[in-house]
């Protein structure tokens, strides 16, 4: 007796649909890294999420190589383009610099700044990316904040009161250390450990003085309270790295 694929003598009976049931798997398809504030494009179009057509749409913008962001009526501020920043460097880098300061709320860089991250090795080829520095950090410089890898914030102190602007470089000390709760002149403990680093030889000569001990107060902002300070009050930091 002849009997068809569908398990019927002679076909299937009258009435009767073939049903092809399809396996689902019950684990749900995790979401790419940051999504959908600031993530990486390829990831999202491989989660089944958006198209690449979707992603040169109204909804969504680029701000690095395959690092995007939701497109908003304002351009993405310093807080956002670290975040993709961190996205478009994650597992071979973290966030340093002002980048890391906006991060863990020391509020102490220009609107306009560019997202900076800091990764190992030598050197960098031009690229659109974001602000790389080169260096090594050890664990003890590095935290997690709000879902990043970012430089600590001594370190990060540490990095800002080494850059060129006299200015600058002390109020990011000054706000990195009402933020952390640490004493600004604890980052000359750091030169310690980076004698060879750029800047450091000027930061370490400089014993404590009043200007490293500068705090928020009557509501006058640091680079004010900076620029009245006296010259001979003053440190020299030369170059950031």
């Amino acid at each position: 007796m002849f009997t068809s694929r569908s398990g019927f003598p002679n076909g299937p009976a009258r009435g009767v649909h073939r049903v092809i049931l399809r396996c689902v798997s019950a684990q749900p398809i995790p979401l790419p890294p940051g999504w959908p504030v600031a993530f990486r494009g390829s990831v999202a179009i491989a989660a089944g999420l958006v198209t690449a057509k979707m992603l040169r749409g109204p909804r969504f913008l680029r701000v690095f190589p395959d690092t995007y962001v939701r497109r908003a009526s304002a351009s993405p501020d310093l807080r956002l383009r670290s975040l993709a920043a961190y996205r478009y460097v994650e597992g071979r880098g973290v966030l340093s610099g002002y980048s890391a300061a906006v991060l863990l709320g020391a509020d102490c860089a220009d609107p306009e700044a560019p997202a900076e991250v800091t990764v190992p090795g030598g050197g960098q080829r031009p690229h659109d990316g974001p602000q790389v520095h080169r260096g090594v950090l050890s664990e003890d410089e590095i935290r997690r904040c709000r879902g990043v890898l970012v430089t600590s914030p001594r370190r990060t102190a540490f990095d800002l009161g080494r850059r060129p602007d006299l200015v600058e470089a002390v109020v990011g000390i000054d706000a990195l250390a009402n933020a952390g709760r640490f004493a600004p002149a604890d980052v000359l403990e750091l030169a310690q450990h980076h004698p060879g680093a750029r800047g450091c030889r000027d930061l370490r000569r400089q014993s404590p003085s009043p200007i490293w001990s500068l705090r928020k107060s009557s509501g006058a902002s640091s680079q004010a309270r900076m620029r009245k300070a006296r010259p001979s009050e003053r440190i020299s930091p030369k170059i950031a790295y």
